[in-house]
C-alpha cells in the first residue's frame, strides 16, 4: 500500500510525458504540411525577409534594414545563413528554423500560463494557441511568430508589474518591448498604453485628502521607466533613422503607408519615390500625413474606413469558408471575449466587491491596449490584407481571459460561479478536439498560413 502513492506518482508522470510527445508530434504533422504549401519564397514579405538576412550577414550585423521591416528575425536567421547556400536551401532552412522558434515560443508561454493558472484552462489556452496560430504561421519566413512571443511576454509582464510593482520588473517591460518593437514596429503603441494606465495611480494619489508626494513620485518613476528603457535599448536604431531618413521613429507603413486609402497609392507614391532609400523623392504637398489626410477627409470619410476596416478585419478572420477564417480561431475568440465581459459584469454586479487600486489600472491598461489596437487595425486594413497583425492580440487575449476567470465571484447570490466558466472550457476543449482531425484533414494542406 505504501508503494501506491509512488506509483501513482510515476503513472502520472509517465501520462504527462506521452501527452507532451503527442503533443509535440502533431504539431510537428501540422508544420511539416504547412511547410509543403508554403513554397513560394517571392510570396508574403518572405524573399525581402530572406534578403535582409543575407546584407545582415554580410554587414556584420551592421545593416539595419530599410525601414519596411524590423532587424531582429532577418538577424536570427542570419545566424545560420552562409554564403554556399543557394536561395531554396537557405529558404527551406529558414522555414524549418522557425519552426523551432514556435515551438520555444508555445513552451516559454506554456510554463506561463501553467504557473499562472488551473491545468485545464492553461491547457485549453495553450492548445488552441499552438494549434490554431503557431502550426500553422511557423514554417514561413516571416517575423509573426518570434513578435507574438515577445509582444505577449511584454503584455504579461506588464500586467504583473502592475499588480506587484518591482524595479526589475518595469526594467524587463521596457526590454521585452524594445525586443517586440524590434522585431515588427508595433510595440511602442503597448508601451504607451502601459505607462498612460499610470494615469488611474497619479490622479487616486492627487485625489487623496493629504497626496503623499513621495507617492507620486514613485508612480511616475514606475510609468516613466519602461519608456526610458525602451527609448535606450532602440535609441541606436532610431538615431540611424534620424541620420539616415531625417526622422527617429521613421518606418514606411507609419510614416505614410497608413495615411493612403488603399495600398495601389502607396506603390505609385512615396514607395515609387523611394522611401526605403531615404525621404521620399516628391513635392512636400503630395507626401501623405496625418495633416493632409484630416484636410483631405471629411468625418463621414474617417468613420467609413474604421467601418470598412472593422469588415474586413472579420473576412479575414472568420468570414469566407476558403480563406484564413481556416484557421478556426473565431469560436474561440469571440466565447472568451464574451466570458470576460460576464466576469466583469459579474464582479460589478456583485455588492461584495471592492477593486483594488491595481485592478482598476490593470483594468484600463487592458481594454486601451485592445481597444487601441484594433482601432489601428481597423484603419489600417484598407491597405493590409489577412489577419496578421491581428493575431498579436491572441495570446493577450487568453492571458486576460485567465485573469478574468481567477478574479471571477464564485458565489450563488451572483449567478455567475467560476465553475460555470470551468464548465464552458471544457465544451471548448471538446471543439477544440474537434477541429484537431480537421485541422490536420482539411485546413493544413489548404490555408495558406502567411497572410
Amino acid at each position: 500500500m505504501r508503494n501506491l502513492p509512488a506509483a501513482g506518482r510515476a503513472t502520472k508522470l509517465l501520462l504527462i510525458l506521452a501527452s507532451l510527445g503527442f503533443s509535440l508530434a502533431l504539431y510537428r504533422h501540422i508544420t511539416e504540411i504547412q511547410r509543403d504549401v508554403n513554397v513560394n519564397m517571392g510570396s508574403m514579405d518572405q524573399f525581402a525577409y530572406m534578403a535582409f538576412a543575407k546584407r545582415a550577414y554580410e554587414s556584420g550585423y551592421t545593416f539595419t534594414g530599410n525601414r519596411a521591416r524590423m532587424p531582429l528575425f532577418p538577424w536570427v536567421q542570419a545566424l545560420f545563413y552562409s554564403p554556399e547556400m543557394s536561395d531554396e536551401a537557405f529558404f527551406e532552412q529558414g522555414k524549418q528554423i522557425s519552426v523551432l522558434i514556435s515551438i520555444a515560443g508555445i513552451a516559454a508561454i506554456g510554463a506561463a500560463f501553467l504557473l499562472k493558472f488551473s491545468k485545464l484552462y492553461a491547457f485549453y489556452s495553450i492548445a488552441v494557441i499552438a494549434f490554431l496560430c503557431f502550426a500553422l504561421k511557423a514554417p514561413w519566413f516571416q517575423a509573426e511568430i518570434l513578435f507574438y512571443t515577445l509582444f505577449a511576454f511584454a503584455f504579461m509582464l506588464a500586467v504583473e508589474s502592475i499588480r506587484r510593482p518591482k524595479w526589475y520588473k518595469s526594467v524587463g517591460v521596457g526590454l521585452l518591448f524594445a525586443l517586440a518593437h524590434f522585431t515588427k514596429a508595433s510595440g511602442l503603441l503597448g508601451i504607451a498604453m502601459y505607462a498612460g494606465s499610470f494615469s488611474v495611480a497619479l490622479l487616486a494619489e492627487i485625489y487623496r485628502r493629504r497626496p503623499n508626494w513621495q507617492g507620486l513620485t514613485q508612480i511616475i518613476l514606475l510609468a516613466t521607466a519602461p519608456l526610458i528603457i525602451f527609448v535606450a535599448a532602440l535609441f541606436p536604431y532610431f538615431n540611424e533613422s534620424k541620420d539616415r531618413y531625417g526622422h527617429y521613429l521613421y518606418n514606411v507603413s507609419t510614416t505614410f503607408y497608413m495615411w493612403y486609402d488603399y495600398w495601389a497609392e502607396a506603390k505609385e507614391g512615396t514607395k515609387a519615390a523611394g522611401d526605403r532609400d531615404g525621404w521620399p523623392d516628391m513635392p512636400d504637398e503630395d507626401i501623405p500625413s496625418l495633416t493632409k489626410y484630416l484636410e483631405e477627409h471629411t468625418l463621414a470619410q474617417i468613420v467609413q474606413r474604421f467601418i470598412k476596416g472593422a469588415d474586413r478585419m472579420y473576412n479575414n478572420a472568420c468570414g469566407s469558408a476558403d480563406g484564413p477564417s481556416q484557421f478556426g480561431l473565431c469560436v474561440h475568440v469571440g466565447i472568451g471575449a464574451l466570458i470576460i465581459l460576464a466576469c466583469v459584469y459579474a464582479n460589478l454586479a456583485d455588492a461584495r466587491f471592492r477593486p483594488a487600486l491595481h485592478d482598476v489600472q490593470i483594468f484600463v491598461f487592458v481594454a486601451s491596449l485592445f481597444a487601441a489596437y484594433s482601432f489601428s487595425f481597423m484603419w489600417f486594413a484598407s491597405i493590409s490584407s489577412g489577419p496578421r497583425f491581428m493575431l498579436m492580440l491572441l495570446i493577450p487575449l487568453f492571458w486576460s481571459l485567465g485573469l478574468a476567470l481567477e478574479a471571477a465571484p464564485d458565489s450563488s447570490s451572483s449567478g455567475l460561479k467560476a465553475s460555470h466558466y470551468r464548465a464552458i472550457i471544457a465544451v471548448m476543449i471538446a471543439i477544440l478536439l474537434s477541429q484537431l482531425y480537421q485541422l490536420v484533414v482539411e485546413r493544413a494542406p489548404q490555408l495558406y498560413g502567411g497572410f
